[in-house]
């Protein structure tokens, strides 16, 4: 086996200890990897790019200048203590983490970033959260703690998520919002929390179909605009109507859960 900077392209000024795993991977000068840490093939850690222990990076993986995974990360229980996440963290195939964005450990469990999720510029993630396939995190995004973000959703810059809020798959969040609660897919949402129509564009990109499209337009007006409750004992016969069931089952949200 070769050693582990004629393996891969690790400039002379790096920091990699001998105990992590590094599969054709490049690394920049002043980049620091810890003990631990697997790397796939293709994966590029730029200069200045920290990487702590134990984290686990799949393949065409991007970790750009000054970014940090796996650094401290702490929180206040329930009793105002302070106790400190050091859980693991896992990186899907694809990942692009851009310059100064900040990933945070797991608190109770690891911090889960899947396949082909962005992360622009000055960001920060927190403790126990989940970003599911192609989520899209704009610059100067904040997500606190306990927060998923499910498929395709995109947060706009300058978001700010409080701890335990989560957003549904395939939902716009404009930026410069401040959430304070579940958001349920497939919609636009503005900084005051005013519900514009449906992500007609992520729905029909996704490969939804007009009749799903339809159904979810009855649907939301039956909650937002007439102020009902979710059926959650109803058929749902289409696609995108039992991922809201999903969702409101999931998180018991309902009208007045969501808060606009």
């Amino acid at each position: 086996m070769l050693p582990l900077r004629m393996a891969n392209r690790i400039a002379k000024t790096a920091l990699v200890s001998p105990r992590a795993e590094l599969d054709n991977v490049e690394v920049g000068d002043f980049a620091t990897i810890d003990e631990g840490v697997f790397i796939a093939s293709g994966s590029r850690v730029e200069p200045y790019a920290q990487i702590g222990k134990g984290v686990k990076i799949g393949k065409n993986v991007r970790i750009s200048q000054n970014t940090v995974v796996g650094g401290d990360t702490f929180c206040i229980d329930e009793n105002g203590e302070k106790k400190k996440a050091q859980q693991g963290i896992v990186i899907g195939d694809g990942v692009e983490l851009f310059e100064f964005v900040f990933i945070g450990r797991g608190l109770t469990k690891d911090n889960v970033i899947e396949g082909g999720v962005m992360i622009h510029g000055g960001s920060y993630v927190g403790y126990d959260v989940h970003l599911h396939e192609n989520v899209n995190l704009l610059p100067h995004t904040t997500l606190m703690g306990e927060n998923t973000v499910y498929k395709g959703a995109m947060l706009s810059a300058k978001i700010y998520v409080e701890r335990g809020c989560h957003v549904g798959a395939l939902t716009l969040v404009s930026a410069n919002s401040h959430v304070k609660t579940h958001i349920p897919p497939f919609l636009i949402v503005s900084k005051d929390h005013d519900v514009s129509p449906l992500n007609l564009v992520g729905l029909k990109r996704n490969g939804y179909s007009q009749e799903e499209i339809t159904a979810l337009k009855t649907l939301y007006k039956d909650i937002l605009a007439n102020g009902k409750k979710l059926d959650l004992d109803r058929d749902f016969a289409t696609r995108a109507e039992k991922e809201i069931h999903a969702f409101f089952s999931k998180y018991q949200t309902n009208r007045e859960g969501i808060s606009f």
